[in-house]
């Protein structure tokens, strides 16, 4: 994973396992480093319970780091610079049915 590859952490108040403050002490070192860090905080959810409790947060959150990650390969790799659709916002960014296909053979590990 690159320097550049966001990075989306995911954690919560009630998580027994990962405290949340330790994994904001880590996203912030990343942040420090020069990574491209996200952060979703839930409130009421335990440990990798957040799809259950806030499914369109949490695949909101995926999709837009989701949306980043392959806008920026493929600019790296010079076929494509950021959709105008990215620009200020990845919450406007049309997602089709290869974006979820895609996601669910993730899913699925």
């Amino acid at each position: 994973m690159g320097l550049h590859t966001p990075r989306l952490y995911l954690f919560s108040r009630k998580d027994r396992s990962s405290p949340w403050q330790e994994v904001e002490h880590h996203a912030k070192t990343a942040k420090e480093r020069g990574m491209d860090v996200r952060c979703e905080l839930f409130e009421e959810s335990e440990h990798t319970a957040y799809i259950r409790v806030e499914p369109e947060r949490y695949w909101s959150s995926v999709q837009d780091v989701w949306v980043v990650a392959v806008s920026k390969e493929k600019d790296e790799k010079g076929i494509l610079q950021t959709p105008p659709a990215l620009q200020g916002s990845v919450k406007n960014y049309p997602v089709n049915d290869e974006f979820f296909d895609t996601l669910n053979k993730y899913r699925s590990f």
